[in-house]
């Protein structure tokens, strides 16, 4: 009775194979999917935008279609602005560690 071992170098080039296609598949992923799900990154290593001077009236103007009338939105409130919206803040408290 002839019985095959199974071959030791079969073994590991599959594991060898496997492991580079899963590899390419990742990098392929990571170069061509995941920026088109996730936007372009934002570079940290540049200086921020100079700040400049908002015009408060023409912000209300813009958030004045947003809201219903008489909401605490459009009233004068804080306007926090980033390069990926603005965050309205009708009031806070300062607690006593010094947070918000």
């Amino acid at each position: 009775m002839d019985v095959q071992r199974p071959r030791f170098g079969s073994a590991v080039s599959r594991y060898i194979i496997t492991l580079v296609v899963t590899m390419c598949a990742y990098a392929l992923y990571a170069t061509l999917v995941v920026p088109q799900i996730e936007g372009s990154r934002i570079s940290r290593g540049t200086a921020p935008a100079p700040v400049m001077p908002r015009d408060d009236q023409v912000i209300r103007q813009k958030l004045d279609g947003l809201f219903p009338n008489g909401s605490w939105e459009l009233q004068p409130c804080i306007i926090l602005e980033t390069q990926q919206g603005k965050i309205l803040f009708q009031d806070y408290d300062r607690r006593d560690d010094g947070s918000v």
